[in-house]
C-alpha cells in the first residue's frame, strides 16, 4: 500500500549481482523475478507488498478502547493510583508490541505509525459513540440511615458478604 518492499525482502529475494546487467538496467518494465534467486512466488510477493501494520492497528485499538473504558466506566474510590497505573501500562504494552514488528523486519516505522493511528482513530470513535453516550441515571431511595462501620478499601472494591453479630 505505501509502495515499497518489506525490510526483509533483499534477504528473501537474494539478489545475484550477474542478472542486473544491461537488458535488466534498461528494460522500461524491469521485473524483480528476473534478477532474485527465490523461486517462491506467494513469499515473494508477501514480502513485495507493505501495507499499513494490522498488528499495530489492532494493539492501539485495544490499548486505547480499555483505557477510555477504564477511565470512564469503572470507579476506584481506594486506589487513585491504580486507574493512570492500568492505562499507561496498557498504552506502554501496546507500543511494546507494535514496535515488535520492526525489530522482526516485518514492517517499516511507518506502517507501524500509521497502524497506530488507524487503530487510535477506531478506538476514539467507538469510545465516543458507545461509552460516551450511555448514561447512568441516579435514582434518590429513603433509606434508614446505617451506622457507618470502618471498611477497608478491599471490600470497597469486591463486595463480599458478611455477617454482623447482633
Amino acid at each position: 500500500m505505501t509502495g515499497y518492499q518489506r525490510p526483509y525482502f533483499l534477504s528473501l529475494c537474494n539478489v545475484s549481482i550477474t542478472a542486473c546487467t544491461a537488458p535488466l538496467e534498461h528494460s522500461p518494465s524491469p521485473s524483480p523475478n528476473l534478477a532474485c534467486n527465490f523461486r517462491g512466488a506467494d513469499e515473494l510477493r508477501y514480502a513485495w507488498l507493505t501495507f499499513p501494520s494490522l498488528h499495530a492497528a489492532f494493539s492501539s485499538y485495544s490499548a486505547i478502547f480499555a483505557s477510555c473504558y477504564i477511565y470512564y466506566m469503572i470507579n476506584l474510590r481506594g486506589a487513585p493510583l491504580l486507574r493512570p497505573f492500568l492505562i499507561f501500562g496498557f498504552i506502554g504494552l501496546a507500543i511494546v508490541d507494535s514496535f515488535s514488528r520492526i525489530n522482526g523486519y516485518k514492517n517499516h516505522w511507518r506502517d507501524i505509525w500509521v497502524g497506530w493511528l488507524i487503530g487510535f482513530l477506531i478506538a476514539f470513535f467507538l469510545c465516543f459513540c458507545v461509552l460516551c453516550f450511555q448514561e447512568v441515571y441516579h435514582v434518590i431511595v429513603e433509606k434508614t440511615p446505617v451506622i457507618e462501620e470502618r471498611v477497608s478499601p478491599f471490600f470497597s472494591w469486591f463486595r463480599l458478604p458478611r455477617y454482623r453479630h447482633h
